[in-house]
């Protein structure tokens, strides 16, 4: 492999890391989030459909949060 095709690699793997944990952070608060607001009980109960369009709806709020502020008001508690 070339030196260029190397770094081109390297690039698009960063790129596919930074990405990941963008998408697994957004999840894993949302996911966080929806069981709290709707209770371990009740999540168990709905339909996978009904997950799916709470889940994306909880993970909106949070990739709003971080296209305005980044991770500046980000903490761990």
């Amino acid at each position: 492999m070339s030196e260029k095709a190397e770094e081109d690699l390297l690039k698009e793997y960063d790129e596919f890391i930074e990405e990941s944990f963008w998408e697994e952070l957004l999840y894993r608060l949302g996911q966080r989030d929806f069981v709290k607001e709707v209770g371990e009980k009740e999540y168990r109960k709905m339909s996978e459909d009904a997950k799916k369009q709470k889940q994306i709806e909880m993970e909106e709020k949070y990739r709003e949060e971080f296209d305005r502020n980044g991770i500046k008001n980000l903490g761990i508690v």
